[in-house]
């Protein structure tokens, strides 16, 4: 903090020097000026003068006055603390009964680190607005003194005294510190990741703009952020990081709670709604309804709609909430259908980024399916007891007429981007909710009786432009899904932390899921139209185009497929021109697809010749294996003709040995007889057949035995 402070203070007189650098014409005053600071204060004052002098000489020249850098300064300090306040204000929370034990907690603080001992209800305000940022009704602020510290103060005469039960104690005040170094932390770790992502430093007014649109990420705003994209990176690169996202949470937890108090009327409106009251859906919402958007914002709708369940349950003198939708939004879901349809039909290619065209097409085998998927779409609405509004004449009164022919041109003028009867058409819807309101909008949300709820980021705009706005912390005609679920949830008086369940509307990188998903969205959808455009006007070819929208369908992509893994191919697609590195990726294929020929060539005359040296060498090796299989073979004979040697000659050898035996008493002739009269004798006995088969047995077991251990046959490989 105390470093953020220096470097505050250093920018600050890089400032005021550029700005007596800026030009010579002030540089008199300015000497002047500083010749009677110098007389005040002394040397010192001097010294460092000069220093400053000398390094303005060096520095560049930009156009800011002290009037504005003190201002911004200002605002900043204000938004820091609001910050850090809302957090304190969660972590408070878990530990009180509801935010009005909280809120009182504030006002102590506030008495007793601005020694406000004495003090009407508009100086407790401003010591609230001045310590910590909060701007709080003056009825919630004399409910609260009234109920919630009512032994602690007195009123008397229109002023408010403290009595002997009032704790003077300053124990907020360190832990408010604390909440801003936390703060600080968060938002260096923020600069941090957005100049590295850019790969040069934030200038001061660029870090100043970044504080700014981190604020308004919590805060709410009328516009995105020009940061409000790499906020969301931000957050989606630390989903990871529990602790990180539960301290992001907490501080959006601290907003709602913030905000809630902020919108009461009085301490005693929680938890019952008293008057009807209508709220109607434009066709993104019915779209999310139905999930064709994806399960997060289909997840969004189903929390919206079980708090309006609740809230009619509880809602008292038979006041109900009601959803509609105008007979121009039905106009536009069947158009889509239709156009779904023709799609189907001419075989034709969807806009990448309209992820409800991608869901109603996938799966339909016929024209079939796109009607009944219709007719499924509507029965949805039905149940949830979505209902279209009758037909009324919204133009009987002219002073609720928003669509004046100034409020046209000014808004076209500003929103140029945007086409004209796309605004038109807006302003139309404005004439419908104000006629409905009876132009009543500024006695806070339940009373303005009807309120349109749209997913087109141009609504929100236009609702909050001061040429539609025209009063003063009115509700704005258009809003957002998440406006009302927080309204809502805080009128049940939900509250957070114990055994109650969050919402995926609070949650942060949800949040940041669905900025991220929506700028790719948009620059797919202009890049598809761009696309159409260049073919039509005979400027690029269709094959061309086909695979640049090939490409795009794959970028596409709903929020709850993001993560930290994603944020560089994000950043990558979103930071270059998809349409002209398509045409580039495409003639580098193209470039290589026309070498492919001779490519081919050099490959099949590479293949015939390794084909050749193949067949030479498998003719080598399978010579080389025929000749050591008939060694192998020949071998087989050898042990064939030894062992038929062997088994012939065993007889002849027992015969021998039976004459040697008998030669002592007969004549050599007689021994001969016998030998030979004994084999003629045997001969027939013996079979020939018998033994051939158990020497081959026996010999090929052996033959297949030096087989099994000889290497395989060689096979030609092509």
């Amino acid at each position: 903090m105390r470093s953020a402070m220096l470097r505050e203070t250093q920018v600050r007189n890089a400032h005021l020097q550029h700005i007596e650098f800026a030009s010579s014409a002030v540089l008199p005053y300015l000497t002047f000026s500083w010749g009677l600071f110098v007389k005040g204060l002394g040397n010192w004052i001097q010294m460092q003068y000069h220093y400053a002098i000398t390094k303005l000489l060096s520095a560049t020249d930009i156009n800011v006055s002290e009037l504005d850098m003190l201002r911004i300064r200002n605002s900043h300090m204000e938004d820091h603390r609001l910050l850090a306040s809302v957090a304190l204000f969660r972590s408070l929370y878990d530990n009180q009964r509801d935010s009005y034990d909280v809120l009182a907690d504030f006002i102590r603080a506030a008495i007793n680190i601005t020694s406000l001992w004495g003090f009407t209800v508009d100086e407790c305000s401003k010591a609230l607005k001045d310590t910590f940022g909060f701007k709080i009704p003056t009825a919630v602020l004399k409910s609260c003194l009234k109920r919630r510290l009512k032994d602690e103060v007195v009123l008397s005469h229109g002023k408010y005294g403290i009595t002997s039960n009032f704790e003077k104690t300053e124990k907020l005040d360190d832990e408010i510190r604390l909440a801003q170094e936390e703060q600080d932390r968060i938002i260096l770790e923020l600069i941090d990741f957005v100049s590295d992502s850019k790969e040069k430093p934030l200038t001061f007014e660029n870090e100043n703009k970044l504080r700014d649109d981190f604020r308004q990420f919590f805060l709410g705003g009328t516009k995105p952020g020009i940061y409000h994209v790499d906020i969301g990176k931000f957050i989606l690169s630390k989903s990871r990081d529990l602790s990180f996202t539960r301290k992001l949470n907490h501080l959006e937890e601290g907003v709602i709670l913030y905000q809630g108090i902020e919108y009461s009327p009085d301490i005693g409106a929680i938890n019952s709604w008293r008057s009807d009251y209508s709220i109607y859906l434009d066709t993104e919402i019915l779209f999310w309804a139905n999930g064709y958007d994806g399960v997060l914002f289909e997840s969004l709708f189903k929390e919206f709609i079980e708090l309006v369940k609740e809230i009619n349950l509880k809602a008292s003198n038979g006041a109900k909430i009601h959803i509609k939708y105008f007979p121009e939004t039905k106009q536009e879901v069947d158009s889509i259908f239709s156009a779904a349809e023709h799609l189907f039909k001419e075989r034709r290619f969807a806009d990448p980024s309209r992820t409800a065209m991608q869901h109603l097409l996938l799966g339909c085998k016929s024209r079939s399916d796109i009607i009944a998927k219709k007719g499924m779409f509507y029965s949805l609405l039905d149940r949830h007891n979505i209902v279209q509004e009758a037909d009324l004449d919204y133009y009987s009164h002219p002073q609720f007429n928003c669509e004046s022919r100034e409020t046209l041109e000014v808004l076209t003028n500003e929103f140029s981007e945007v086409a004209s009867d796309k605004i038109a058409n807006a302003l139309k819807i404005f004439t419908k909710i104000n006629y409905l309101r009876g132009g009543v909008s500024n006695k806070g949300l339940e009373q303005s009786k009807a309120i349109l709820v749209s997913g087109k980021n141009l609504y929100r705009n236009l609702a909050w432009h001061s040429q539609v706005m025209t009063i003063e912390n009115g509700i704005p005609f258009s809003t957002d899904l998440d406006y009302l679920t927080e309204r809502f949830w805080f009128k049940l008086g939900k509250g957070f932390g114990g055994n109650t369940k969050s919402l995926v509307s609070f949650d942060v990188v949800a949040r940041a899921q669905i900025i991220l998903s929506t700028q790719v969205s948009t620059k797919v959808s202009g890049e598809f139209k761009e696309l159409i455009k260049r073919v039509e006007a005979g400027q690029m070819q269709t094959n061309d185009a086909n695979f640049i929208i090939a490409d795009l369908k794959s970028k596409a992509t709903k929020p709850e497929d993001l993560s930290a893994d994603s944020i560089e191919q994000l950043s990558e697609f979103l930071d270059v021109d998809s349409i002209e590195a398509g045409i580039r990726t495409r003639q580098l294929l193209e470039a290589k697809a026309a070498e492919v020929p001779g490519h081919l060539t050099n490959l099949e005359k590479t293949k015939a010749e390794l084909r050749v040296v193949k067949k030479n060498v498998f003719e080598r090796d399978l010579s080389v294996w025929l000749n050591g299989l008939g060694v192998l073979k020949n071998k087989a004979r050898k042990r064939y003709r030894a062992m038929a040697g062997i088994l012939a000659a065993i007889p002849i050898i027992l015969l021998c040995g039976i004459a040697i035996i008998l030669s002592d008493k007969d004549s050599l002739l007689s021994q001969v007889g016998f030998v030979l009269t004994a084999a003629a004798f045997i001969w027939p006995f013996v079979s020939t057949k018998l033994a051939h088969k158990s020497i081959m047995r026996k010999v090929s077991k052996w033959y297949k035995r030096d087989l099994s251990e000889y290497e395989p046959r060689p096979k030609l490989q092509i």
